[in-house]
């Protein structure tokens, strides 16, 4: 067997080579994970922040009805945080739960406005909102208990 002095200046350069593709492809299998450890924390800021909207949005609501804030924004910050909270179920039974409970606070909610509206604070349409609003919420329970 004759001595390559061509194949013997690159075995350095091939082990470095191979050095790198190594350290790259566990760095990838790293990133592979932090991605969904990183995406989940963001939709957990995202909910803390909606939390925070819907109170602060209710609180001025109450408070008058002369601060712009309508019953629609209300109900808008409502489905908001459903969403949120919908989209960091992990598992099918937790998505079951969040839609049965916001479908009782949905349900709620239409009774409230129904109420709202019988006294003339505010209008027709913000009842047919809110009974639309417990339909999509009905929708949402069945599509959860339907997935697997």
């Amino acid at each position: 067997m004759r001595h390559n002095p061509k194949l013997t200046a690159r075995l350095p350069v091939l082990a470095v080579l191979s050095g790198i593709v190594l350290m790259c492809g566990s760095a990838f299998t790293q990133d592979k994970t932090d991605p969904g450890n990183n995406i989940k924390a963001l939709k957990e800021q995202r909910l803390a922040l909606l939390v925070k909207i819907e109170k602060g949005t209710a609180e001025v609501y109450k408070q008058s009805s002369e601060t712009g804030i309508t019953i629609d924004q209300v109900r808008q910050t409502k489905a908001d945080v459903f969403t949120a909270r919908l989209d960091l179920a992990e598992t099918r039974d937790d998505r079951i739960k969040i839609c049965e409970e916001m479908l009782n606070e949905a349900a709620g909610w239409a009774k409230f406005v129904q109420v709202q509206v019988d006294r003339g604070e505010v209008g027709a349409l913000d009842a047919v909102k809110a009974q639309a609003h417990v339909l999509a919420t009905r929708i949402a329970l069945e599509n959860a208990k339907a997935s697997k």
